[in-house]
């Protein structure tokens, strides 16, 4: 049920973010009875999601129990699909990293998903880890991507920008285009079998600060990442990503500069 769902989540976030924690200081900080801190906590256990350890900085007495988590119950693999190349990470369930891995590639070049899940399957083989321990994939690609991880993409075969010296960058007249949904996170999902998040770069980037850097205390921000090509930002309106339709938000890479209006015919 949700309520169950809710419990659980709070008391595993709870001792997720502290080094070492016990039942009774955990049902102070959620508000929930310790019965109910006391159940979550032993599925915890049973799963090997957390693990008990005694407290080792008490002076006199008997040393208490407490419970900690289990960073190295699984791994995760998290993909970045730059334009200039594909970087990987394969880190543990603090976020420590393992291993890594880069492929430059031909700039702008699309990466197709097959080389996508080539790149994670290599990825993961080279490693020391076992597979079986790999649980979720993380993804972040420029573009316009919609929460259920769909890709949009354009294809033509005419050039985008006609100015006067040939310079990118004015488009004067917009060469016509076929849209083409790419379902990114299912077909990665359908192939792994794990659970999958792809996210435009940009979004993902900012999702990293409101975890754990300058924006974790604040409602609203706009993150503009530094990367290879294009103008993207990330949006974070009353503490909500801002995605506008189909993801489109922040994905201002057709703005003309001042500089090039110059150019035009």
């Amino acid at each position: 049920c949700r309520n169950r769902r809710r419990n659980f989540a709070a008391v595993f976030n709870i001792i997720r973010d502290k080094s070492l924690t016990n039942k009774s200081e955990i049902s102070r900080i959620s508000g929930l009875t310790y019965p109910t801190v006391s159940s979550v906590v032993d599925e915890l256990a049973e799963c090997d999601l957390v693990k008990s350890r005694q407290k080792q900085n008490i002076a006199h007495g008997r040393h208490p129990k407490g419970v900690e988590f289990n960073a190295d119950f699984g791994y995760v693999v998290c993909l970045e699909n730059a334009f200039t190349h594909m970087y990987g990470i394969l880190a543990d369930l603090s976020g420590k990293i393992i291993a890594e891995k880069r492929v430059l590639k031909e700039r702008k070049a699309f990466v197709s998903l097959d080389s996508t899940k080539a790149f994670i399957e290599t990825f993961i083989s080279e490693s020391d880890v076992d597979a079986d321990r790999v649980y979720g994939i993380g993804f972040g690609m420029p573009g316009r991507m919609n929460e259920k991880g769909e890709l949009f993409l354009r294809y033509s075969n005419e050039p985008t920008a006609r100015t006067r010296h040939g310079q990118v960058g004015a488009v004067i007249h917009p060469a016509p285009y076929q849209e083409v949904v790419e379902p990114v996170r299912q077909t990665l999902s359908d192939h792994f079998k794990m659970v999958v998040a792809v996210e435009n770069d940009a979004n993902a980037c900012l999702i990293g600060e409101i975890q754990f850097g300058v924006t974790s205390n604040h409602d609203n921000a706009l993150y503009i990442p530094k990367r290879g090509d294009g103008v993207g930002y990330g949006l974070l309106i009353n503490g909500a990503i801002y995605r506008g339709r189909n993801g489109f938000a922040g994905e201002d890479t057709e703005i003309i500069p001042a500089t090039s209006l110059a150019a035009i015919d």
